[in-house]
């Protein structure tokens, strides 16, 4: 494969290989949205999003201090009683009537 070519697919891919040499180490660093999705990183504390609300089905993960939620891309609401049963909704959807927080912020 020419150079230009794997500079291309890495960078359509968005992936970009790091490789450092502090302490001997090679990183892997996500240089932006893969296919559409969207990284984010949203406070906990914030309500009324589907992101911290127990009803959403995202990708996310909550940071050690519980300060933070790493979010990837949209996920599937799954609350019986709201117009958004069923749907994809992005991670900062605000839904004020039916929003529960999320368990494992508690």
């Amino acid at each position: 494969m020419q150079n230009q070519n794997r500079r291309d697919f890495l960078l359509k891919g968005g992936v970009i290989i790091a490789t450092g040499a502090i302490a001997g180490t090679t990183s892997l660093a996500i240089a932006g949205p893969v296919d559409g999705e969207h990284h984010e990183d949203i406070k906990s504390n914030v309500k009324h999003v589907c992101a911290t609300c127990s009803h959403w089905g995202g990708e996310r993960k909550v940071s050690m201090d519980k300060k933070m939620v790493h979010v990837h891309g949209e996920g599937w609401c799954n609350h019986d009683d709201s117009e958004h049963h069923h749907t994809k909704t992005p991670p900062m959807k605000v839904h004020k009537t039916k929003w529960e927080k999320w368990d494992t912020l508690k």
